[in-house]
């Protein structure tokens, strides 16, 4: 299936509806490597012998399938718009275009101030060009 092709403009007419999403997801992100982390580390200490630790370590696995579902909803509401998202940490969005008679990215981060960026579709973030000479 061929992906909805953006302009420039139309790609950052969305960003004002895509930029508060992004915001939370980063918020959801953080929370889920959180408790990703501190049930990782509990499991460490119940190495052995933790039976009392069961009672925390379901609490823990609780957080993380919550933090799971929230960071995955936010996720499929930013590509309901027809971008793709690359980096939830830092709010990297890919944004299918045309150019030079192919399908590239226009390529957009959390914090820039316009889509000022594009890259092939194979080169990712490394790859990216200035749209403008």
């Amino acid at each position: 299936m061929i992906p909805r092709l953006f302009t420039r403009e139309e790609a950052e007419a969305l960003l004002p509806e895509i930029i508060p999403l992004l915001r939370d997801l980063q918020r959801k992100w953080a929370e889920l490597v959180d408790a990703t982390t501190a049930e990782v580390v509990l499991r460490q200490r119940m190495a052995g012998n933790g039976h009392a630790l069961l009672g925390e370590l379901e609490a823990l696995m609780q957080r993380v399938a919550a933090a799971r579902m929230a960071a995955a909803e936010v996720i499929s509401r930013v590509g309901a718009f027809g971008c793709e998202l690359k980096d939830p940490v830092i709010g990297l969005l890919d944004f299918p275009a045309e150019r030079f008679g192919r399908v590239v990215y226009l390529c957009w981060q959390l914090g820039e101030p316009r889509i000022a960026w594009w890259h092939d579709i194979d080169s990712g973030y490394a790859g990216r060009q200035p749209l403008d000479p």
